[in-house]
């Protein structure tokens, strides 16, 4: 009776932890390969001092630092951003690493980057009280925590996720609610950064194609005063021309985006 009150409680357990993992958003998300696109148009180089990297000629605007943060916008004629870089996010970050090596013990492996785990969470789909029965507790365990981080960080994915990968360069691509996001990783630096193109900028599989082509992510001082110091050096303004008319709009899609990226980092470093 004692062991049969047992194993209950701790299918119940369990239970709840099931259906808290499987019913957001994200959890039956799937992905394809991303091919790349040729580029047959002329590009540009942006510099921000810890990354640099190529876009498309077409995509309108100069780069200014928003405020003192790390973002960057590309703010064309209209006043409206033609393109959103987020701050980068580094493997190296503390938080991250106390996850992966969660991550490495659950999964038995040596090491692990936080580009591979997020691919891993991919290939997890929801699953229920029976599927325990067929996986066994460990690998139950496993798979909730993978579909834990798949939602974190592809909760605002709208759709597939497609991925790209080769030796240097990993990259997750997919439609959200502000826009298409690419998430771009630099292997061997271990640094990541999302851009966020708005519907109107043009074709994302060719914008990504460029930015994933010539992505390189510089190593060195990444914390937040260093990374500042390094944009700072650029030359970047950080003064948005923008009209009376344009300012409320501009003001209310930096304060979408921001919100997007601090709820990762809130979810983060839980």
């Amino acid at each position: 009776m004692g062991v049969a009150l047992l194993v209950g409680g701790a299918l119940y357990s369990l239970q709840s932890k099931i259906s808290a993992a499987t019913t957001t958003p994200s959890a039956g998300l799937k992905s394809e390969p991303f091919v790349l696109r040729p580029i047959e148009i002329e590009s540009r180089v942006i510099d921000l001092g810890f990354s640099r990297f190529s876009i498309p000629k077409a995509v309108p605007g100069d780069p200014f630092q928003v405020n003192d943060t790390l973002f960057v916008n590309l703010n064309s004629e209209s006043q409206r951003p033609s393109l959103t870089i987020c701050a980068p996010f580094s493997d190296r970050d503390a938080t991250v690493q106390d996850l992966l090596d969660q991550l490495k013990i659950l999964l038995g492996i040596p090491s692990i980057s936080w580009f591979e785990a997020q691919k891993r969470t991919l290939e997890i789909q929801p699953f229920n009280i029976f599927g325990v029965l067929a996986k066994g507790y460990k690998a139950s365990v496993r798979d909730l925590t993978l579909l834990a981080v798949k939602n974190l960080s592809f909760g605002s994915a709208r759709d597939t996720v497609k991925v790209f990968e080769n030796e240097t360069t990993g990259a997750f691509i997919y439609k959200a609610e502000i826009g298409d996001f690419i998430e771009v990783h630099d292997k061997k630096a271990g640094l990541s950064q999302l851009f966020i193109v708005p519907p109107q900028t043009g074709d994302v599989n060719v914008i990504a194609s460029a930015i994933i082509k010539t992505y390189r992510a510089e190593s060195g001082d990444l914390t937040e005063a260093g990374l500042l110091k390094r944009l700072s050096a650029t030359g970047i303004s950080k003064t948005t021309p923008r009209t009376e008319s344009t300012t409320d709009t501009h003001k209310v899609r930096f304060d979408q985006v921001a919100e997007e990226v601090r709820n990762r980092r809130i979810e983060r470093s839980k």
